[in-house]
């Protein structure tokens, strides 16, 4: 073992040798995810999971509304963001995204015959090919 490889194992545990705590760095990790996938929506809901835990909920509705404006389906998101506008005393805007979460599931619903249409081609497409492979390989 060489010191990569205690320094791997011991990264997690570094920062706490210095005064941080496993909530520190873990929220240092989330705000790196964010910094290099801004433009992805998944590790804002994951960090305002987090700053909801900590009860940071202006910080988390922050967080869910940028997961919202870069994904408008994103269901989740959604739920969370009403869970804390609950909490917070906001029954109208809760409300309101609950609203909108309707809506999203309506549409999927409408969605799916055509999803399960084309999975349905894709799998008719692919036999054909199965078939014609082994149409054109020689016997032995």
């Amino acid at each position: 073992m060489d010191y990569a490889d205690i320094g791997f194992l011991l990264g997690p545990v570094v920062p706490m040798l210095f005064g941080e705590s496993v909530e520190d760095v873990k929220l240092e990790t989330m705000n790196e995810a964010v910094r290099l996938l801004r433009n992805r929506p998944e590790p804002y809901y994951r960090r305002a999971q987090f700053l909801e835990s900590r009860q940071r909920f202006d910080d988390a509705v922050a967080d869910l509304s940028r997961a919202i404006e870069l994904n408008p389906d994103h269901g989740f998101a959604y739920v969370a963001r009403a869970r804390i506008y609950q909490t917070l005393g906001e029954g109208a805007k809760a409300s309101a995204d609950l609203a909108i979460l309707t809506t999203l599931k309506q549409s999927a619903d409408t969605k799916r015959p055509s999803l399960v249409a084309r999975s349905r081609g894709q799998k008719r497409l692919g036999n054909a090919r199965l078939q014609r492979r082994s149409a054109t390989r020689p016997s032995s």
